[in-house]
């Protein structure tokens, strides 16, 4: 028999879109085909593809650097509960 392993867990608010930098960009998704208005299924599909093809590389890179710091020391301030962003 394996000794038995102690696993540390750390206390972590679990799925808190705070912490996901996706969240943002499918927001940011949304909003850009909401604009197109698409009138039908394959002209959601066309325009959701489009739109993820023009997303700013920039903006994708903004989320996680410096931007992704500022949100993590907002929720340790908060004590876990979501923030502004």
């Amino acid at each position: 028999m394996a000794p038995k392993e102690e696993v540390k867990v750390l206390e972590w608010p679990g799925q808190l879109p705070d912490f996901n930098p996706i969240e943002n960009l499918w927001k940011e998704l949304k909003i850009k085909v909401h604009k197109r208005n698409p009138q039908n299924l394959c002209e959601l599909k066309t325009v959701c593809h489009q739109e993820w093809e023009k997303m700013d590389c920039d903006f994708c890179e903004k989320l996680t650097s410096n931007y992704y710091r500022k949100r993590l020391t907002a929720v340790i301030a908060n004590n876990g509960a979501t923030t502004k962003y």
